[in-house]
């Protein structure tokens, strides 16, 4: 249900000076979410603020059954230019996931937008860290915005 749910995504890095306060923020915000009655949580699956926060969100199922954690990811092939590490942490996310969307097999000029507009369209919240297309989409349709950064 749309009104449960919240958008999890960030275009940009967060500079280390800022990381601590942003971790610190993120988790709050996430433990205000559940509080308010926000069950499911999707995450783009990209690097850095978003899986971060996919991994807080995992770490709250452990407490609350009711939570669930989605990942709306552009094409099945998004990790393909990522380091191992990265592709490591990234599959063990997707591996603990109640679900994951694959909106396209391959990525296109459109995959990003099309991934943004299915998180959008399906959430009413969006939590992020930096100004995105997600974030003005957001916006756009009302939806309450959370920033960490």
């Amino acid at each position: 249900m749309k009104v449960k749910t919240c958008a999890i995504s960030n275009c940009g890095l967060i500079s280390q000076r800022k990381l601590e306060k942003v971790v610190k923020k993120l988790r709050n915000e996430i433990d205000n979410l559940i509080a308010q009655g926000v069950t499911e949580f999707i995450s783009s699956g990209d690097i850095g603020f978003d899986q971060m926060a996919a991994a807080f969100v995992l770490d709250r199922k452990k407490h609350n059954a009711n939570i669930r954690l989605k990942f709306a990811l552009p094409c099945r092939n998004q990790d393909e230019k990522w380091g191992e590490k990265q592709k490591q942490l990234y599959h063990f996310l997707l591996n603990e996931a109640d679900e994951v969307v694959y909106l396209s097999n391959k990525q296109s000029p459109n995959s990003m937008t099309e991934r943004v507009n299915y998180m959008v369209d399906n959430s009413a919240y969006v939590l992020c860290a930096s100004i995105s297309e997600l974030l003005r989409y957001s916006y756009r349709e009302g939806l309450s915005v959370i920033k960490v950064a």
